[in-house]
């Protein structure tokens, strides 16, 4: 089907449809094609790195679940503090960590670690037996 286009005759309000020259076609084509290609392909979050962390109490016991994360330590009852293995080149990642028995957040973000926070229903510090982590970069 060939394009088209209306051409009104402004003196007589007469409507005449006309179709595109095949050098119109083309160029309107190219102008198509070029605004697709302006426009970026959105961006795919990706999980990036992972772990879960065994936690007794005063001590990190393990890293059962481990991806991009180098070390784990135990800062102070309820705080946790991990190393990546590569430093992120910014902190716009979105870092998630959670747990059934308590409220489990992220307290800070850098380009080499993650700090987390355990408390209990009262808001009292509390080292959960396990914390699952999720680090999440889009790009």
């Amino acid at each position: 089907m060939a394009r088209t286009r209306i051409v009104v005759d402004l003196s007589t309000g007469q409507q005449t449809e006309v179709p595109y020259t095949p050098e119109e076609e083309a160029a309107a084509d190219a102008a198509y094609e070029a605004e697709q290609n302006a426009i970026p392909p959105p961006k795919q979050p990706q999980l990036y790195a992972v772990a879960q962390l065994g936690i007794t109490p005063g001590e990190i016991s393990g890293i059962d679940v481990n991806t991009r994360f180098s070390a784990a330590l135990y800062m102070d009852v309820g705080s946790y503090l991990l190393f990546f293995t590569e430093t992120q080149p910014d902190s716009s990642y979105l870092a998630k960590a959670y747990d059934a028995s308590a409220r489990v957040s992220v307290t800070e973000k850098a380009t080499d670690y993650i700090v987390i926070s355990a408390t209990d229903g009262n808001g009292d510090p509390t080292d959960p037996a396990e914390v699952s982590v999720e680090i999440i970069r889009v790009g």
